[in-house]
């Protein structure tokens, strides 16, 4: 390293570089300490005075040497931000700072100016005492360590180290893409990932289901995630399908994630809900079948095993798919005797072939059911019209209570005229009243001459007149 230009003023102790060359020698990198050859020069000069300044002489002085005032703090950045190490200085009088790197010898600055051709590089004098060295826009290749010096007789130095966090990258080159495997196959998964300090690395499901994990045979086990770089997935099964999310963190955010989706190959299969279904004429039916295949197969819909139905006026063919599962619905307008028979839904992929099969056959269309109204009393008789009355409309309460009361007026009266009563016994007309049961059924009539009372043929059959003329009325 040449210093084309110093200077030198005495009791100044003025020393400026004003241009520094790097010279390699020997295939390295010969880097000689600016500050050391200003001080070298600065001892030697001895003219009209000597060196150290008057007011700084070897006896002692009235000044105190400069010294530092505090350790340089190591700080850590993030990739792409700023660094700053400041660099406390006590009593520095006409001394001079400087700043260079310690791995490589390399000068950065002395005292205020910049003597580096790194344009990122800058230092500031914010204070008496401090002195900041000022990293912009920090690479990784900026990790490391800088001197801070005071060119004092015997020179001063203080060290602080810059530490420089890298957020996670996943590098794709080395890193799983969408694989696609056959039932009951193995395969591994790896990602990779760099950064500083390291990044850990998960493993997820993009549907947050559990990751199945199979250790030897009938050892399984459930996860919510694995560490490390690779994923062992053992006799893949189309459960296990899906998308698998590798997540890559460390002490720098943000995290950063690859989707990779895992396909499982295997020949489709299909579920019949409803294998017999029966329908009216005229009517409208809806067939379905639930098919699992991947890759995804080509479905269709055939009637008596021979015509293949497409979308019209007639039918309407639809389906919906989610991963391997796919459910396949026909719609049947109109149900004439022609559509009724045999329904095959069919589901074709790479691999194989499967057929489901849905047998129609005809019913009675339902004969719609008429509401009733119904009351909590019938008329007079009870139990013996209660089937007849569940089949007609009933009168409203109101009205009931009025063929009640006629019918029990005129009953009194007629009973009254027609019956004797033996001398000596009190009998009580009211139990005397014959109700429907009794009036329809002979078993349930009370046996009056038993009980010294005769009833003549016209009181008998005027219950009979009556229950007839009530009967008529409800119904």
């Amino acid at each position: 390293m040449v210093a084309s230009e110093i200077q030198s003023i005495k009791g100044d102790y003025l020393i400026s570089i004003l241009e520094v060359t790097m010279v390699p020698a020997g295939g390295c990198l010969f880097a000689s300490l600016v500050l050391s050859v200003v001080v070298s020069a600065a001892t030697s000069y001895n003219n009209i005075g000597t060196y150290p300044p008057a007011h700084l002489n070897e006896v002692g002085t009235s000044e105190p040497e400069p010294d530092f005032g505090d350790v340089i703090k190591n700080v850590t950045v993030a990739l792409g931000r700023e660094a700053v190490l400041s660099c406390i200085v006590d009593n520095l009088g006409d001394y001079k700072v400087g700043w260079l790197r310690t791995d490589t010898q390399t000068i950065l600055s002395l005292h205020k100016k910049v003597v580096t051709h790194n344009t990122r590089i800058s230092v500031t004098h914010s204070e008496p005492r401090t002195w900041n060295l000022h990293i912009r826009a920090v690479k990784e290749e900026d990790r490391g360590c800088y001197m801070c010096q005071i060119n004092t007789s015997t020179m001063k130095k203080t060290v602080g180290c810059v530490d420089v966090h890298v957020p996670p990258n996943i590098i794709d080159e080395e890193t799983s893409g969408d694989i696609l495997v056959r039932d009951g196959d193995s395969v591994s998964l790896v990602c990779t990932a760099r950064g500083y300090p390291e990044p850990k690395i998960l493993w997820r499901r993009e549907d947050n289901e559990k990751i199945m994990l199979r250790q030897g045979r009938g050892n399984k086990s459930k996860v919510d995630e694995v560490e490390g770089r690779f994923l062992n997935l053992t006799r893949v099964r189309r459960k296990q399908m899906g998308a698998y999310r590798c997540i890559a963190m460390n002490e720098v955010p943000p995290a950063v994630m690859k989707r990779i989706i895992v396909n499982v190959s295997f020949e489709p299969t299909i579920h019949v809900p409803n294998q017999l279904v029966a329908t009216p004429l005229g009517k409208d039916l809806r067939l379905s079948c639930h098919v699992e295949a991947f890759p995804k197969p080509i479905t269709f819909w055939r009637i008596n095993n021979d015509i293949m139905i497409i979308n019209g006026p007639k039918y309407k063919v639809e389906e919906s798919s989610w991963t391997y599962h796919t459910n396949m619905s026909l719609l049947i307008r109109n149900v004439e005797k022609a559509d009724i028979g045999i329904y095959t839904c069919v589901a074709r992929n790479s691999i194989s072939q499967a057929e489901g099969q849905i047998r129609t056959y005809e019913i009675d269309p339902p004969v719609p059911a008429t509401h009733r109204p119904t009351t909590d009393r019938g008329p007079p008789g009870g139990n013996v019209f209660s089937n007849a009355l569940d089949h007609s409309a009933k009168p409203s309460g109101l009205h009931k209570n009025h063929v009640d009361e006629e019918y029990h007026q005129h009953k009194m009266t007629e009973d009254t005229s027609q019956i004797s009563i033996n001398k000596g016994k009190r009998k009580d007309l009211h139990g005397l009243t014959l109700d429907l049961d009794s009036a329809r059924n002979p078993a349930h009539r009370p046996a009056l001459s038993g009980a010294g009372v005769r009833v003549s043929a016209t009181a008998g059959l005027l219950p009979l007149c009556l229950l007839l003329r009530v009967s008529a009325h409800w119904f």
